[in-house]
């Protein structure tokens, strides 16, 4: 069923509408009189409007007040029945009681000026309602709310501020957009006309309120940038501190030593531990790089040892400390330990001394033998050195006597030697270590008792 709000005859005589759809519509024309032709029909669609429109928003209308339903019957009713229906919905949406009242404003008896009448106008400058619309919009850009408005671009302005991590411009911001937003509020509602309006759009109340919200909006906005600041530099801190790590300890230690200094977080500053020192010679070195081109076969052959020594100690939750040469000085206890250290000492002490020996077997590396001394105490360990260079020393007595029970290997011809005090710790395992006796060190005064362990 086709519908029509225009004359369509005249349309035709003017050649707007084709003829030929004209009469192939044309079947069985119905004439519905305009609204205001027919005032008797308001109080059945005010009842049918307000019963569907309150079922959908969960109102309960009982009744239409008598005064409301007298000036709608009065009224003229340019919009038709569509301007009735926009009229009960709003009234709906406005109801706070049972009885449905609608706002005198809204049924403005204004007769609509013609096209040629508004051109006039507007041509004239005056100060009508037409051009104050067209003021108002062009002043605003032609939006004011919605999704694109002035309204939502504020909080947008807010939130970007934070990129700054400025907790200070995030209040600036908001405090900025209220003081803003209220001033050209109270601007424009000093303009516009409450007739037309929203009651609601025309409250100063409703946007300072607005305004106070975009001020909250700023200040929570520059409390959350606070947390993000924090969080964000101790992320770097951990950084930094996992770099320092890896800085000091380098290749030295094992993958599993490096996760535990990682994850515990330590701090290298110097403290007491009790460690197990250990010192490897490899002996007759200076012989042979005597009779050796020092930066080809000396080199080579360093490193065709070291290579599996220091996988072996890493192995055994030990840390090499220092190269000397022809030997190195490890730790087993130190930075972290897993309380079993002169026994991971002892293991890693013996399992080289036997890999040596596959190895030369094997031809793999030149006939070799190695000598180690170990002793165990407590030492002071940490980071130790200047801004330009830091190194994680191990500093004490201990370190001294294992240097010294190494050393004695040439005098005993043996290759592995330790003090009494790791023997106790390794005792039920390395029974078998035959005792030398108490022996004089060099720097000590009192003798130490030291165990061959083959």
């Amino acid at each position: 069923m086709p519908q029509r709000i225009k004359d369509l005859h005249h349309e035709v005589s003017v050649g707007r509408f084709r003829m030929d759809l004209f009469f192939r519509l044309n079947v069985f024309p119905i004439h519905v009189p305009a609204l205001r032709e027919r005032l008797e029909d308001i109080p059945l669609l005010v009842d049918y409007f307000a019963g569907r429109l309150t079922g959908r928003m969960g109102k309960k209308i009982t009744r239409i007040e008598t005064r409301s339903l007298s000036a709608m019957q009065q009224y003229s009713w340019p919009g038709n029945v569509r301007e009735l229906q926009n009229i009960i919905e709003r009234s709906v949406i406005l109801a706070d009681s049972e009885v449905l009242r609608v706002d005198p404003g809204t049924l403005v008896h204004e007769p609509l000026p013609c096209i040629s009448a508004v051109a006039a106008e507007s041509g004239s400058g005056g100060s009508d309602r037409k051009s104050q619309i067209e003021t108002v919009l062009r002043e605003t850009r032609g939006k004011v709310y919605g999704p694109n408005g002035a309204a939502l671009l504020y909080p947008v302005f807010i939130v970007l501020s934070a990129l700054r991590l400025n907790a200070r411009l995030c209040v600036f911001t908001g405090a900025v957009a209220a003081i803003e937003y209220s001033t050209l509020a109270l601007y424009f509602v000093g303009k516009t006309s409450t007739a037309t309006v929203e009651p609601i759009l025309t409250s100063m109340p409703h946007h300072i309120i607005r305004g106070l919200l975009l001020l909250v909006i700023g200040v929570v906005t520059g409390l959350v940038t606070i947390q993000i600041k924090k969080r964000t530099l101790n992320s770097f801190v951990t950084v930094e501190e996992r770099n320092r790590i890896r800085r000091t300890f380098g290749e030295y230690v094992s993958p599993l030593v490096m996760e535990k200094l990682l994850t515990l977080k330590p701090d290298l500053a110097s403290e007491h531990r009790s460690v197990c020192v250990m010192f490897l010679d490899i002996r007759n070195f200076s012989a042979f790089a005597e009779r050796r081109t020092p930066e080809a076969a000396v080199v080579a052959y360093l490193e065709s040892l070291f290579e599996f020594m220091i996988e072996i100690v890493n192995r055994h939750h030990g840390i090499i400390n220092k190269f000397l040469g022809d030997g190195f000085m490890a730790v087993f206890g130190a930075p972290v330990s897993d309380g079993a250290d002169c026994l991971n000492g002892v293991e890693a002490a013996r399992e080289i001394i036997l890999r040596v020996e596959r190895e030369v077997a094997a031809a793999n590396v030149l006939p070799t033998r190695v000598g180690i001394g170990l002793h165990a105490g407590e030492a002071v360990t940490g980071s130790i050195g200047s801004a330009l260079r830091k190194e994680y020393a191990v500093i004490g007595d201990v370190v001294n006597v294992a240097s010294r029970i190494e050393q004695l290997n040439k005098e005993f011809g043996s290759q592995l030697l330790i003090s009494e005090t790791v023997w106790q710790a390794v005792s039920y395992k390395f029974g078998d270590a035959t005792p030398i006796g108490a022996v004089r060190v060099k720097g000590r005064e009192a003798p130490v008792q030291l165990w061959q362990v083959v």
